[in-house]
């Protein structure tokens, strides 16, 4: 059971590991063009809605569904087999709903019920940054804020660079592109990697990747490392008919979180 806590927080935030910047020809990145790569990387994007189609790859089980966004509202992913979808996570500003469609069960939570949330410190707004591909940095609001709590960039010839969040330990990569390729964190006995690569553009002003990776190493006997690749497709910033949340069924009932997990630890 706690695999599947593991790999249900990590669908809920739905991570990825890769492309780190180069480490050679290391130099010092000037202030002001590190407060304006920080400043491009923090402002929400110019995009409101995204939604794609996905193939899942974890754990040696494949699986397909949708990853639908609304800026500043919510967070869709769904992941089923054969065209039947198995399981629903949807998150919002204020809770957490998790759907098994198969057992016809659901639980509403908060985000400090989530299996690691005490260690990697997520909340709605940290995991919509990652998300949409933004940089943060958790109680700061504004541009110059988080650029502040950022480390001197450790930046490379090639024009990638890398800057580090001292105060909660988060690890933000980008290219030489100035895109946002990996955060990163870890502690005692565990690391946690979310990557985005093969970046497309959507908009005037706006790319996305095509890629997601999710690694999660935790150096405990009892739980096993989890790796989640993510394939998307058929991605769109159009504004579309669907809802926000979705209503459970009459015929769903509701039940703890371990319940929930319990359930849903024989589809991986």
């Amino acid at each position: 059971m706690k695999k599947t806590r593991i790999i249900l927080f990590a669908l809920s935030a739905l991570l990825l590991s890769g492309c780190g910047a180069s480490r050679k020809s290391v130099v010092n990145m000037p202030e002001a063009k590190k407060e304006t790569l920080v400043s491009q990387l923090c402002q929400a994007p110019v995009a409101t809605e995204l939604s794609a189609d996905v193939k899942y790859r974890l754990s040696g089980t494949s699986m397909s569904g949708q990853l639908r966004m609304r800026h500043g509202r919510c967070i869709q992913l769904s992941f089923g087999l054969l065209g039947v979808e198995l399981g629903r996570i949807e998150m919002f500003p204020d809770h957490v709903m998790i759907m098994d469609r198969t057992g016809g069960r659901y639980v509403e939570c908060h985000y400090a019920d989530l299996p690691l949330r005490n260690q990697l410190e997520l909340d709605y707004s940290s995991l919509e940054a990652l998300f949409w591909d933004r940089m943060f940095s958790p109680g700061r609001e504004t541009v110059a804020d988080i650029s502040s709590a950022m480390t001197p960039a450790e930046y490379n010839r090639d024009g990638s660079a890398e800057f580090t969040d001292m105060e909660w330990g988060n690890v933000f990569k980008t290219d030489s592109k100035g895109h946002l390729t990996e955060f990163s964190k870890s502690g005692q006995g565990w690391n946690f990697i979310f990557g985005y690569r093969d970046f497309v553009e959507l908009e005037k002003g706006f790319e996305y990747p095509r890629k997601l990776e999710l690694d999660l190493n935790v150096l405990d006997a009892r739980l096993a490392n989890l790796s989640i690749e993510a394939d998307l497709s058929s991605l769109t910033t159009s504004h579309g008919s669907w809802k926000d949340s979705t209503e459970p069924t009459r015929r769903m009932k509701s039940v703890s979180l371990d319940k929930i997990l319990e359930v849903l630890e024989g589809l991986f």
